[in-house]
């Protein structure tokens, strides 16, 4: 199976010219470059975060160097990253917050000034950011007041096969989005809203093999340091409780307690302890009566 159209490029036209705009206008313009990828999971977000940026940056190989260099999975260390990374000669990042970093709102706020801090740098630096996320309302609209974002590319759900389609969005559909997805439910409906329409639809190919094992390397071993910081287990912090026991903090601190449970550190915000989802069961039994507040 071959891994390009005819173009030469893994995806459809015209989104090669569109990337190939963007890098004209970095080098000759100095201009700064945002590109949003988004959808649900599952889509082939990063894979085709990846492949926009392996047309930015011709020199990615399918090493684990290349891309600790050029693909941040997380964003903690991002901004320092950045710059480790332009010194190396890289000339693409991306910033791949999808699902990784996006449990709570500390830090959906900590990824935001982080953005607005590094495109402070940006005329410095000349390097175009793809972002992964589920959704673009996650991004702050100072962000966009910036005027550095330059299209969305919102991973559709239909797949066929190992085919993924595609939607593009310039800047003033991606703003359109971006308002009506506080009002949907379900925020990827906001992307066949009856009046918000994309500029393009598009399919791409997968990745060569040598660079999907790469990718997958890399998220697998995000996800277990991810996994290991909550101690190996999932749970609920004291306050979720609360909340879903119709409880207060206090009470549910001292039946936790009384058990003997085991609490670790919400990796998110230290200062919060979390408990195993089998021992909030546990205590929701013993002292609910295994119900929850309506």
């Amino acid at each position: 199976m071959s891994l390009v159209y005819e173009n030469g490029y893994p995806y459809s036209d015209p989104l090669p010219d569109w990337i190939e705009y963007q890098k004209k206008e970095i080098l000759q313009n100095q201009e700064a470059c945002l590109i949003l990828v988004d959808g649900a999971l599952g889509k082939g977000k990063s894979t085709m975060a990846v492949q926009i940026a392996r047309q930015f940056d011709e020199n990615i190989e399918a090493t684990e160097d290349s891309y600790s260099l050029r693909y941040y999975l997380g964003g903690q260390d991002f901004l320092k990253g950045a710059i480790k990374s332009h010194e190396a000669g890289a000339r693409v990042l991306i910033f791949d917050e999808s699902g990784i970093d996006m449990s709570s709102r500390r830090a959906m706020s900590r990824m935001n000034m982080s953005l607005l801090s590094f495109f402070q740098l940006y005329r410095y630096l000349q390097m175009p950011v793809i972002i992964v996320l589920p959704n673009i309302g996650i991004i702050d609209k100072q962000i966009f007041d910036y005027g550095i974002h330059r299209f969305t590319v919102h991973m559709d759900d239909k797949v066929n096969g190992k085919y993924a389609h595609f939607r593009v969005y310039d800047q003033d559909s991606t703003m359109f989005v971006h308002r009506r997805i506080k009002q949907y439910v379900v925020p990827r409906h906001a992307y066949r809203s009856s009046s918000v329409y994309p500029n393009f639809l598009g399919w791409v190919k997968p990745l060569p093999p040598n660079h999907q094992k790469i990718l997958d390397k890399l998220g697998s071993e995000s996800k277990d340091e991810r996994i290991k910081d909550l101690g190996g287990k999932e749970g609920y912090t004291l306050n979720q409780m609360a909340g879903k026991l119709g409880s207060t903090i206090e009470v549910i601190r001292r039946k936790v307690r009384k058990h003997g449970f085991e609490t670790f550190k919400n990796p998110e915000d230290k200062r919060h302890l979390m408990i195993s989802k089998d021992d909030y069961e546990r205590l929701r039994t013993l002292e609910y009566d295994g119900h929850e507040a309506i």
